[in-house]
């Protein structure tokens, strides 16, 4: 062998920025062998053999396990090179369609924090137009614990078909005739808001018009304050309540330091008719 003509193994691993036991490793486990021994032992690899190993590096990159790259480099071809990343760009493509599901998450929850780090006033009460929103939707009984419990689980499963848990909140959903009889916490429904249902799902609606909206700071067992602070202002502005309660939380337990819940309380409203 002349000089110049051969790479040593740390020279090879420098050119392509791996470790020299990189290297080693793999003739040991005869994925990339030297193209031969000096007198001394020492492995020694052409230039040619650069451009094979970046090609195995690649494949390794891409996530192709070391036995499939091994059998493939074993029986070498356009068709079987066509074939191996043909497998791998699906999994790829199932691994990107993760990260954007945690994205959506993460991202939904970045939302719903800055929405609450915004709020200046807790008891303010807004007035808003709203369009109609479809909720998926399980019913509900408060009273019943472990029922609740199988219609929150049911509604999660819908939102995880739809990729938005994280991303839209669930919404507890009063009733009217429970607002007028004072019963706040009774939960008729669980909810969660869906952009593009499926056709034939299931829908409860939330009608468009004008609603009414506060917060509320504190546990769940405080709203009833709450409901009766709004619903003050909403008969002091000259409104009345014509349709459901629709709660959802913005900050809770995980993200607050004193364990307690912020939480949205919107109720549809129209003006009140002249005696």
């Amino acid at each position: 062998m002349e000089d110049k003509m051969y790479l040593t193994a740390g020279e090879l691993s420098d050119m392509l920025g791996i470790s020299k036991q990189t290297v080693l490793y793999y003739d040991r486990i005869g994925l990339f062998s030297p193209a031969g021994r000096d007198e001394k032992g020492y492995r020694y690899y052409t230039i040619p053999q650069v451009d094979e190993l970046d090609t195995v590096l690649s494949f390794r990159n891409m996530g192709v396990p070391l036995g499939e790259l091994r059998d493939y480099l074993r029986e070498k071809s356009p068709q079987r090179c066509l074939d191996l990343l043909g497998e791998h760009l699906g999994r790829i493509d199932t691994e990107l369609q993760r990260l954007s599901t945690i994205r959506k998450k993460v991202s939904g929850k970045i939302r719903q924090v800055e929405t609450a780090l915004a709020i200046t006033d807790h008891n303010a009460v807004r007035f808003e137009e709203r369009e109609e929103l479809p909720y998926l939707y399980q019913p509900c009984d408060a009273t019943d614990q472990r029922r609740f419990m199988v219609s929150f689980l049911a509604l999660c499963e819908q939102r995880k078909h739809y990729q938005i848990d994280f991303y839209n909140p669930i919404c507890r959903l009063v009733e009217l005739s429970d607002l007028k009889a004072g019963n706040f916490s009774q939960i008729s429904f669980l909810g969660a808001p869906v952009q593009k249902p499926d056709p034939g799902e299931k829908l409860l609606y939330q009608p468009a018009g004008i609603y009414a909206s506060t917060y509320q700071c504190g546990s769940y067992g405080d709203t009833a304050e709450t409901y009766r602070r709004l619903l003050g202002k909403i008969d002091e502005m000259g409104y009345e309540v014509c349709g459901r309660a629709y709660e959802s939380d913005v900050l809770s337990i995980l993200t607050n330091p004193d364990g307690d819940y912020t939480i949205h309380i919107a109720v549809q409203v129209k003006r009140r008719e002249p005696a």
